[in-house]
Parts: C-alpha cells; sequence; structure tokens
C-alpha cells in the first residue's frame, strides 16, 4: 500500500496522462506529457520511478513549492512519483 499526498483524498486513485487536460484538485495536474506539482515544501526533492524501482527522473520542487516534469522520454507504462517521502502512482498511455 503506497502512502498517499496529504494535500488532497483525491489521490486515492491513479491518474492517466493524456492528450486533454487532467485538472486534479490539490497539487496535482497532468496535461499531455507534462506533469505539474504544486503545494510541495519549497526544495523538495522529487523522483519518478518504474514499479520495479529504477530511479528514471530526479527534480526538485522550487521556491514556491512548484514542478513541472517532462515526462515525453518516459514509455507507456505504470510510475511512481515520490515526493517528500510521500508517493502516488501515475500511468502513462
Amino acid at each position: 500500500r503506497s502512502t498517499l499526498f496529504p494535500y488532497t483524498t483525491l489521490f486515492r486513485s491513479s491518474y492517466t496522462t493524456r492528450i486533454e487536460e487532467t485538472v486534479v484538485p490539490g497539487g496535482m495536474n497532468l496535461t499531455g506529457d507534462q506533469l505539474a506539482l504544486s503545494g510541495l515544501p519549497a526544495g523538495s526533492d522529487i523522483y519518478i520511478y518504474g514499479v520495479g524501482g529504477q530511479l528514471f527522473m530526479e527534480t526538485k520542487a522550487d521556491d514556491e513549492g512548484n514542478a513541472v516534469i517532462d515526462l515525453t522520454s518516459l514509455n507507456t507504462g505504470v510510475y511512481i512519483v515520490k515526493a517528500n517521502n510521500i508517493s502516488t502512482k501515475i500511468t502513462k498511455k
């Protein structure tokens, strides 16, 4: 069982990247191949892992607690986004 972002109860389900914009209140916005996170502590480490545990991407939230991650280099599949020691699952199609 993964730990979920505390910013919203909507993080209890998976998110799928699609061409149309999907906005999830409380800190996650998926638009095409862009993943935007907000509401994190400034400078938070953000990691994207494959389900097998391989680290694919690493970045940090800016001074305002925001980050935009370009997912175009990732193949389709399920990934784990971990920020501030909290994880949630996304599915790239």
